[in-house]
């Protein structure tokens, strides 16, 4: 247990280390970014290792230092959309990591703050001078990230005022033109989107208060008719024909929706295969041990009687005699041996394979099928509009409650929309298809215009589409550049 604990401290110490050495070594090779987030992942284990901390916190100085560097090269050379987008993005880190700067960069980036502030601000006030304030309004939208910092919020109030302020201006200029309803309209909207006092709009003609709804629709429930009654009702009010104070209108719909299902059982077929087991037979090459008979030689040590002559004292002379001796030596002889060698002979085994043979899964199920048909319309008295949808489609589907998994087979059901789904889904596309016609309609009577009187440009305008350029021209007589913008001040 104990040689465990020790092991598990050793590989932490041996990964920390690691780690810590890696942050090193960036920031020695001058990689502070790469540094910095070393160094956080190494007080993540070790929040208390000051070492680390000191050195993370100079690697994001010298992170910051460089950017700061680059937006003071930037500006110099003229590059100043980079250098504004350097700037942003040394704020946009410096916050992240917790807004504290080290003193030595406080101040040259204090100096570029107050360059780029009035930069954008300059920028600001010329294109308010030179096009209108709604095109300096936009140009200072291009700067919102940039201003968004806490850096800029003195300055960032201050372009605004400056914005406004321009903007009751050109207010002022263009309120004795608003003498027509809808270039009335126009110039207030244009006078409020800047702060200044409202214009007086007379009633804008050739508009509508609430529309009125009568008639049903066969094959619809009274509940389902009231549905589609409230729903076009809210279709006119949020089209541009829709005025709060203008007399209403009327409008009738009539039309026809059916639904029939039937159903009947079937039987059903899934296509699967199955693995199935058969027995077949290998012949293979098998070695054995064969036994065969040898000749071997070998040497064997045979004894034979040899006769010296020996002299041995014999009285007072010597006597010689011939004394056997026991010799051995060798001789070659052979024997008959068994011996094994290997041979090969075939053997034939049964073996058990497997073979894919198709089958098919049998179930019950009910088949059913919905036919849908739908013919609505609905007729406006002003403006003059009809606006019709027609459906007829079919759809099948199935129930059952089967499992085979082999065959990809699971319960399921039909869901066929039933009449009330459907229903409402046509009165859904009868809703849209008179909003969708009420704005194109207003689009071919008053923006299809060759040419445009500020009164029928604004007119035209009060659609909030995108101005035909005969329109816009007109316009620019008196907006000039804020003309492109106008769309900003005339949601309704």
């Amino acid at each position: 247990m104990a040689r465990s604990a020790l092991l598990l401290f050793l590989s932490l110490a041996i990964g920390c280390t690691t780690l810590r050495n890696r942050a090193d070594s960036a920031y020695e090779h001058g990689r502070y970014r790469e540094a910095a987030e070393l160094y956080d992942k190494v007080l993540a284990e070790h929040p208390n290792d000051t070492g680390a901390r000191s050195r993370r916190d100079a690697a994001r100085t010298s992170v910051l230092r460089e950017i700061l560097v680059d937006v003071d090269a930037k500006r110099r050379s003229a590059h100043i959309e980079i250098a504004l987008a350097r700037l942003g993005e040394l704020l946009e880190q410096r916050d992240a990591w917790g807004g504290a700067i080290d003193p030595s960069l406080a101040q040259p980036l204090a100096e570029e703050v107050v360059w780029a502030g009035a930069y954008v601000a300059s920028s600001v006030a010329d294109r308010a001078r030179s096009k209108g304030p709604l095109a300096a309004e936009h140009l200072a939208g291009t700067f919102d990230n940039l201003l968004a910092h806490r850096d800029f919020a003195a300055r960032r109030a201050q372009i605004r005022e400056n914005v406004e302020a321009s903007g009751r201006l050109a207010c002022a200029t263009l309120a004795p033109s608003a003498t027509t309803p809808y270039w009335s309209w126009l110039v207030d909207r244009y006078c409020r989107h800047f702060g200044s006092s409202p214009v007086t709009v007379p009633p804008l003609p050739n508009l509508y208060g609430d529309l009125v709804v009568e008639g049903a629709i066969a094959g619809q429930t009274d509940a389902q008719v009231a549905n589609l009654h409230e729903a076009l009702t809210a279709a006119f009010r949020g089209s541009v024909w829709f005025a709060s104070d203008a007399p209403g209108t009327h409008a009738l719909v009539d039309g026809r929706i059916s639904t029939s299902f039937s159903s009947m059982p079937v039987t059903l077929t899934a296509d699967w295969t199955e693995s199935v087991p058969y027995t077949a037979y290998e012949t293979t090459s098998v070695a054995y041990q064969e036994p065969y008979d040898d000749t071997e030689y070998y040497t064997e040590s045979v004894p034979t009687t040899e006769y010296r002559t020996e002299t041995r004292p014999c009285g007072s002379t010597t006597c010689t005699e011939s004394v056997p001796t026991t010799v051995y030596h060798s001789e070659q002889r052979t024997r008959t041996v068994t011996k094994y060698r290997t041979a090969y002979r075939d053997e034939t085994n049964p073996v058990t394979r497997y073979r894919d043979e198709p089958r098919t899964f049998t179930y019950s199920g009910i088949e059913r099928a919905g036919e849908y048909q739908s013919a609505l319309r609905i007729r406006l008295d002003a403006p003059s509009l009809t606006s019709t949808i027609v459906n007829n489609f079919t759809r099948n589907g199935v129930d059952h409650d089967a499992s085979f998994s082999a065959a990809g087979v699971s319960p399921e059901r039909a869901n066929l929309p039933t009449q009330s789904e459907f229903a409402a889904r046509e009165n859904d596309r009868l809703r849209d298809q008179l909003l969708a016609d009420l704005n194109r309609q207003y689009a071919q009577q008053y923006c299809s215009a060759g040419s445009y009187t500020l009164e029928s440009a604004a007119t035209c305008a009060y659609l909030g589409a995108k101005l035909p350029s005969a329109a816009e021209t007109t316009i620019t007589s008196l907006l000039g550049g804020d003309a492109p913008y106008i769309g900003v001040v005339l949601r309704r």
